[in-house]
């Protein structure tokens, strides 16, 4: 049923590029950002520290892979706001989702906060427990990761994904000078 030969024609391969590549490079910023904090931790504190960080990261990007199941139904509704001209209804959304998982998570976060040491002795050995720490920034860290992707989503299903990029430069450059701080 369907034709063999493949056809493309030029204006449309040019704004498939023009829309993909923006989020080509946003997924690889994000993957070395996301990994510098290791290097960086790794040249300066060997690689005990490293490992205190992995566990202390385990959580937190759990819950990151939970949130992507929300996120697969969020983009689609989003789209189809902003595709119908329904801009509004698509800040409104956006805006009321924001609150939610911001509260939500910042109610969840503080309860673990507050446990940190002894959930990670409980998840993984009393030998990790230096991870806690680390395990509480990381935390803190989550609510702005997602309101961050929540952000980039939106944008990217308006149509600006240039704006996306922009916005993972700007975060990247941010991370990048609070991870040499923090370690």
């Amino acid at each position: 049923p369907f034709p063999l030969r493949f056809r493309a024609s030029r204006p449309e391969f040019r704004q498939l590029i023009a829309f993909s590549l923006p989020l080509g490079l946003n997924g690889a910023l994000g993957v070395t950002f996301d990994r510098l904090s290791r290097l960086l931790l790794g040249a300066w504190s060997g690689p005990i520290a490293v490992a205190l960080l992995e566990v202390a990261s385990r959580v937190p990007d759990a819950a990151i892979q939970a949130y992507m199941g929300f996120q697969s139904a969020f983009f689609p509704n989003m789209s189809a706001l902003f595709g119908s001209g329904h801009a509004e209804q698509a800040a409104a959304a956006l805006n009321r989702t924001l609150r939610l998982l911001c509260f939500a998570g910042s109610m969840a976060i503080l309860a673990l906060y507050g446990l940190r040491k002894e959930l990670i002795i409980l998840l993984f050995s009393p030998k990790y427990s230096d991870a806690a720490g680390a395990f509480g920034i990381l935390l803190a860290g989550l609510v702005v990761a997602v309101t961050n992707n929540l952000l980039h989503t939106t944008l990217i299903a308006s149509g600006n994904s240039r704006a996306a990029l922009k916005a993972g430069m700007f975060q990247g450059f941010v991370t990048t000078i609070l991870y040499l701080a923090l370690i």
